[in-house]
């Protein structure tokens, strides 16, 4: 990359991370974990809440407020009577409240009444839904939160390394570093379908624009967050080094989806020359008045929109399936329509990639 590219195409990114480091201020109020006009508490680091004789309370914060959700923190307050755990209860939280009223109404909070200390810290508790953002946050921010109550400070890696993560990441790896080494079409599909099945269906791994603003509002943070922070730096890193778009083209969940969509038919529609420069000017405009709405403190919720989340089947919305199912067919007839002329993660990706 020449110099002045290179400049030029850092003066994109930091307008992208200003961007988002805006948004994510103007929704939750805090940067990388600093919150803006609120006094920090007295005694961050103090999880006892309440004691009465046999009973104590106990609250997340100040403790697992980097473990974060899909789209924040999952704070808890947790009761313990006579040793055992007699309830956990979220509290008020910047987590998308559909993901998180999924993860109540699954029973997720219950699953540790009735245990000792000592057995919910290690129990074996299942994410519900297939191990989503939330209620994997929700998992892990009891942890924490107990085994600081038990006076047994937990190594920042502990419980983070498993089956499911180490083969995500090398679902990963696969996907960003086999197509520099190998072009075959059979190849290329298998790549495919290995980051539709595991990057997103079993780990619901991809990047969006909840996800960016979740990480510049909580910092990040690769004991709680691997996958995120490597996929981040794979879609910003690697551009630097000659290699834009490359999370777009061959890491993407979505983006695999479509394109083996498009296997089942050969010959494809391509717009005019006309509708094409129209179709690329509306997704520009989509994600620069999405971005802005938000930065000056309005429609976050349309985050949650995006078709990435279809992957979370269990929790996505009827009209984020609806319109994930409606892509998925449409590309049977053109290559990739989402990514091409809908996706505002791709949009902010591409705009950060600009050298010129």
């Amino acid at each position: 990359m020449k110099y002045s590219a290179f400049i030029h195409h850092f003066l994109h990114f930091i307008t992208c991370a200003l961007l988002l480091a805006a948004i994510a201020v103007s929704k939750n109020g805090k940067l990388a974990g600093h919150v803006f006009g609120a006094e920090a508490p007295a005694t961050p680091a103090a999880v006892m809440v309440a004691t009465l004789a046999d009973t104590a309370v106990v609250s997340s914060v100040g403790v697992a407020d980097k473990v974060i959700g899909y789209a924040g923190a999952t704070p808890v307050e947790i009761s313990i009577v006579d040793r055992r755990i007699a309830s956990v209860k979220p509290l008020a939280n910047d987590e998308s409240p559909r993901f998180m009223r999924s993860v109540v109404d699954n029973g997720l909070f219950d699953r540790w009444n009735g245990l000792t200390v000592a057995e919910a810290i290690n129990a074996d508790v299942d994410a519900v839904s297939g191990a989503t953002y939330t209620s994997s946050a929700v998992i892990k921010t009891v942890r924490l939160t107990l085994a600081h109550y038990a006076s047994s400070q937990p190594s920042p890696l502990s419980g983070v390394f498993s089956w499911k993560l180490l083969v995500t990441l090398l679902a990963i790896a696969c996907s960003v570093v086999l197509p520099f080494f190998f072009h075959s079409r059979v190849a290329r599909l298998a790549r495919l379908v290995v980051n539709v099945v595991v990057i997103g269906l079993w780990s619901h791994s991809f990047i969006s624009l909840s996800l960016m603003v979740n990480a510049f509002s909580n910092g990040f943070d690769f004991a709680t967050g691997i996958v995120p922070v490597v996929l981040l730096l794979v879609a910003f890193v690697l551009p630097f080094f000659g290699k834009p778009g490359h999370y777009c083209n061959h890491v993407c969940p979505l983006g695999s989806l479509q394109e083996l969509a498009g296997v089942a038919r050969k010959r494809k529609w391509q717009p005019s020359a006309a509708l094409l420069k129209w179709l690329n000017g509306f997704r520009e405009a989509l994600w620069m008045a999405l971005l802005l709405v938000m930065a000056i403190g309005a429609g976050f919720d349309l985050m949650d929109y995006e078709a990435f989340s279809a992957f979370m089947l269990g929790q996505a919305s009827p009209v984020v399936l609806a319109m994930a199912g409606a892509f998925v067919l449409l590309s049977v007839f053109t290559p990739r329509p989402y990514c091409r002329f809908v996706c505002p993660t791709g949009s902010l990706l591409k705009f950060s990639q600009s050298t010129k």
